[in-house]
């Protein structure tokens, strides 16, 4: 029976309806936003806390409780555990006792999902469970991780550069590249480049939606009547961001 002698490190009497709140906490720090803060600590501070700083182990044999390989790797954060397995998800969270109990929380953070479980044995080990729910509600439900918005300026420049394709007219004049471009890339290649592209994709009838990398980088499609052309830019990071890298290629149209 409890008897109080971890209350000095922090042992604290709860309940699944309390607890909740603290979990919901973590996983309000994400994504990273300009809200107002309302919480107690920042969602910046609660995300340093996130941070995994130090590798702890490479596992390679890795198997998630149904059996599935997928290696993974783990790291200590401020107080938390992190996890990064082979599909690129991410997990956080904590497992602590006291004699004769034992609580687990586990949150993606990608997903907006959090688990927590109590049981009556010390340091009871429920971490496994807490994955196992987690991975088969996203297995199950086919949930995809959080995407990125797109920046207003991001898709900005994305229109401006496709009305200057594919002859780049007025390109070195248009003020939407940065200082380097033109250095780092010949003008009548970029050109050549772009119209043997435009002539293997045909007619092009549509630039598709950004896919934001993050606020200065991403890519889109050109859907052509042969082929699609898939576009690269980045933006350099200053106060009116420009174009300072672009990448294109062919890609077979999609048979959906």
């Amino acid at each position: 029976e409890h008897h109080g002698s971890y209350g000095a490190m922090g042992g604290l009497i709860t309940s699944i309806e309390d607890f909740t709140k603290y979990v919901a906490l973590h996983l309000s720090a994400w994504p990273p936003r300009s809200d107002e803060d309302s919480g107690p600590l920042k969602r910046s501070s609660l995300r340093e806390m996130h941070h995994p700083w130090r590798l702890d182990a490479l596992m390679a044999n890795y198997r998630y409780p149904n059996g599935r390989e997928c290696p993974s790797a783990s790291a200590y954060a401020y107080g938390l555990r992190w996890v990064r397995d082979c599909e690129g998800r991410v997990y956080l969270g904590h497992s602590g006792g006291l004699p004769g109990f034992g609580s687990n929380w586990t949150m993606m953070p990608d997903y907006g999902l959090a688990v927590m479980s109590f049981d009556n044995i010390t340091y009871g080990g429920t971490s496994t469970i807490n994955t196992a729910v987690l991975d088969t509600i996203i297995t199950l439900a086919k949930l995809k991780p959080r995407t990125l918005p797109v920046s207003g300026i991001l898709e900005q420049r994305k229109n401006e550069l496709v009305k200057i394709l594919p002859g780049w007219n007025g390109a070195e004049s248009s003020g939407l590249f940065a200082e380097n471009f033109f250095m780092d890339n010949r003008l009548k290649d970029l050109v050549k480049r772009t119209k043997e592209l435009y002539d293997e994709a045909g007619k092009i009838t549509n630039a598709g939606p950004m896919t934001p990398l993050n606020q200065l980088r991403g890519t889109f499609i050109l859907e052509g009547e042969k082929k699609n052309i898939l576009v690269f830019f980045t933006l350099t990071p200053e106060k009116i961001p420009l174009i300072q890298q672009v990448r294109m290629r062919a890609v077979e149209k999609s048979k959906e």
